[in-house]
């Protein structure tokens, strides 16, 4: 609910104040880091042979898992970053363009919620299969899309995109699973660090040859996600 809230919150806050006004989201911050310090427990260490052992009996499904991972946070920070840009272009409001956001990223909480329910039901490759063609068509209709259906193709396309993420968390504690920090930083942390270097590089796209261009790619990038998913284990 706050990744999905906050993106609204900023942009009326810089409405208002300002863009040097952003500081004041450090404040919750710092009031989150105390309360993790005071009730975080304490897990017991991991060996680091249990690493290694995974690794070299699965090697082919951890890159799988890796690129797959990566591929999705390409999509998310993608979107998230050029869609608000894309408005703006079009002569749109600060507000609306954070306001996309907010609505992707608070109706994809439903992804996150039943994507594992999903997956017991039917299985994990036709869900994370489906994430990645839903994904790809959800953006293509945001781009043909006017008035309402911008709001709702954003809807689904934030079910699609986020309803791998417990999926691949529990194929990440398969392949680990004497290690789940080291499954943790893989299907959470390796995503987000490979997004963020996507969108530099998607930077220059937009900037040659406009954000429109930007997003068809990344788009293009769900699909790529798909001769993965024959490489992860249904189960370990």
């Amino acid at each position: 609910m706050g990744r999905g809230l906050w993106p609204a919150v900023a942009g009326l806050l810089v409405m208002w104040l300002g863009l040097r006004s952003l500081w004041l989201f450090a404040i919750p911050g710092a009031i989150t880091l105390l309360v993790l310090a005071r009730f975080t427990p304490s897990l017991p260490s991991e060996p680091s042979q249990a690493v290694r052992s995974a690794w070299e009996s699965h090697r082919g499904p951890i890159l799988a898992l890796v690129g797959f991972v990566g591929l999705r946070g390409m999509v998310s920070y993608g979107v998230v970053t050029f869609v608000p840009l894309l408005w703006h272009a079009r002569g749109g409001s600060l507000i609306a363009g954070a306001s996309f956001i907010s609505v992707m990223l608070v109706v994809g909480i439903i992804g996150n919620f039943f994507g594992g329910v999903l997956a017991d039901r039917i299985g994990r490759h036709p869900v994370i299969v489906g994430s990645s063609l839903f994904s790809a068509l959800f953006l293509s209709l945001f781009l043909f899309s006017q008035g309402p259906w911008l709001w709702v193709s954003l809807a689904f396309l934030g079910i699609a995109v986020f309803s791998t993420a417990s999926v691949t968390m529990l194929i990440g504690q398969d392949l680990f699973p004497k290690s789940h920090s080291m499954a943790s930083g893989i299907a959470l942390g390796v995503g987000n660090a490979l997004g963020a270097v996507a969108v530099f590089g998607l930077g220059f796209v937009a900037a040659r040859y406009g954000i429109d261009e930007s997003l068809w790619w990344i788009a293009g990038l769900s699909l790529p996600g798909l001769p993965l998913t024959w490489v992860l284990p249904r189960a370990v």
